[in-house]
């Protein structure tokens, strides 16, 4: 493929949203501000529990899509799972249109990753403790998308 090609592709593609899914606020303002700090032209959104993503997939499913997305989904929520979330998402939407989607979790053992790859996740990820670790989560993340 010509430089010119190449060029002209990745100017077509649509801008990149992030989208969070976790019960804890704090991580919720963690994932935002790196982003912000990390990305000046990615686009957030957030939501604390699977159920407020379905209703949000629901609301957009036949509109068209500006942005194209990736999912940062949080394994262990109250009510929902994340991985009932994920399992809903497959459902509800075309399985080659969707968004990438990464798991995260306290601890990524065999049983979890194996439910993940299962379910149609794209990648599971532990949850770090330190900046530097939640920075490259959100690299990974991004870079499931093939804008970045």
């Amino acid at each position: 493929m010509l430089l010119k090609e190449m060029d002209d592709k990745f100017s077509q593609q649509r801008p990149l949203m992030l989208i969070t899914v976790d019960d804890d606020p704090d991580q919720i303002n963690l994932i935002q501000g790196l982003c912000k700090e990390m990305w000046s032209d990615l686009a957030f959104k957030a939501f604390t529990s699977g159920e407020e993503l379905l209703s949000y997939f629901f609301q957009i499913q036949n509109l068209p899509h500006s942005y194209d997305q990736v999912i940062l989904l949080d394994v262990n929520m109250p009510k929902m799972s994340g991985f009932e979330t994920l399992e809903e998402i497959r459902r509800m939407r075309d399985f080659e249109t969707e968004p990438k989607i990464a798991m995260i979790t306290g601890s990524v053992d065999q049983k979890r990753r194996q439910t993940s790859i299962d379910l149609g996740a794209n990648l599971i990820l532990e949850k770090p403790f330190e900046l530097e670790g939640w920075k490259q989560i959100l690299e990974s993340v991004v870079q499931l998308s093939t804008k970045h």
